[in-house]
């Protein structure tokens, strides 16, 4: 209600022979714009929506970019709907999560993104695993894994093991906004770049999470999927205003904002990644000697499909004629050969 006379004052607001299309009375004023549409701030199951709901025609974003001339006649906020959020599931290891994100992901029709692992840093698009080359390093740059740093957490290639782990989950963020904005679809994701550091109860405790919407459940007993998705349909998402913390980076004023966000992770993920390319002056736990990465860089750049960038390797079967690199700015975890 609140809303439907927020949208009316702001329609009397524009200026006569002023359109409101495409200006930010469109995003606030959907209402009044389109026939029987109703603005919803809250998230809603396959099994609530009209039966005649039908998405958007995806954009295929991992093949192609979203240039100015696109933005001229394709909208972005015109594929979003209820369930264009992120959704993470978050737990100490082995409670279930990727099960529970898996089957909320199918209730709600979103994309379903799972925990990062290692197998997405060392299993190339080739199929070729880089950990096949650690009888050849030295101690220093040999690869460790979940199972290595279980049987040995004191290891000198321990702080690479989380500094990985993290350069994982802030890439699959960056996967799932990027989607998010491509193709209006919600995600379910496990785990993310925020609850890297600590468990989740940690977060909460340090202040690193605050306790609304965030719901949490013992999964040690295996419970009700359909339960834990009518719990999120109740969050109530309206009583945020624009200026909340809660939803700062969720509201937007204008359809380019929207946009440029799109850009920034559908077609900008390379240049987001290089924020991590920092000193490591406080960190020695992550100096490697020089001549140990220098073996580490000639084994590396002489494996399979590590000549040259991905898609790039004639060796391995790829086409290089009229191709451009522009794809290299849309390299995603997991890789298709870790996901086999």
């Amino acid at each position: 209600m609140a809303l439907n006379i927020l949208c009316n004052a702001l329609s009397q607001a524009v200026p006569r022979g002023q359109s409101a299309s495409g200006t930010v009375w469109k995003l606030f004023c959907k209402a009044n714009t389109r026939v029987n549409y109703v603005p919803s701030a809250t998230i809603v199951s396959i099994h609530s929506r009209d039966s005649d709901y039908k998405r958007p025609p995806p954009y295929p974003y991992k093949t192609k970019t979203y240039p100015v001339w696109r933005r001229l006649f394709e909208s972005t906020s015109d594929r979003f709907d209820e369930n264009t959020k992120i959704i993470v599931v978050d737990g100490p290891p082995a409670a279930g999560k990727s099960k529970v994100a898996k089957k909320l992901a199918e209730e709600l029709d979103m994309h379903f993104i799972p925990e990062a692992n290692m197998d997405m840093h060392y299993i190339n698009s080739y199929g070729y695993d880089h950990r096949e080359l650690d009888a050849t390093l030295p101690p220093s740059v040999q690869s460790v894994d979940e199972k290595k740093f279980c049987r040995n957490p004191d290891k000198v290639t321990s702080a690479t093991f989380q500094f990985f782990m993290y350069d994982l989950r802030y890439s699959q963020y960056i996967d799932a906004l990027a989607h998010l904005f491509s193709t209006g679809q919600g995600v379910v994701m496990v785990r993310s770049v925020y609850s890297d550091l600590v468990f989740m109860e940690a977060c909460f405790n340090e202040g690193y999470v605050t306790r609304k919407e965030l719901l949490v459940y013992d999964w040690s007993t295996e419970g009700d999927v359909e339960l834990l998705v009518e719990d999120i349909e109740r969050l109530d998402f309206d009583k945020y205003s624009y200026y909340d913390d809660k939803m700062r980076d969720w509201l937007f004023a204008k359809e380019q904002h929207i946009q440029d966000l799109r850009v920034k992770y559908a077609d900008d993920k390379s240049r987001l990644m290089t924020m991590l390319n920092i000193p490591l002056v406080d960190c020695p736990e992550l100096y490697v000697d020089g001549q140990d990465a220098d073996v580490f860089e000639t084994q590396f750049s002489n494996s399979p499909g590590n000549k040259y960038l991905e898609g790039f390797n004639p060796d391995m079967g790829d086409k290089i004629l009229f191709k451009f690199f522009d794809n290299f700015s849309k390299k995603t975890y997991p890789s298709s050969a870790a996901m086999k």
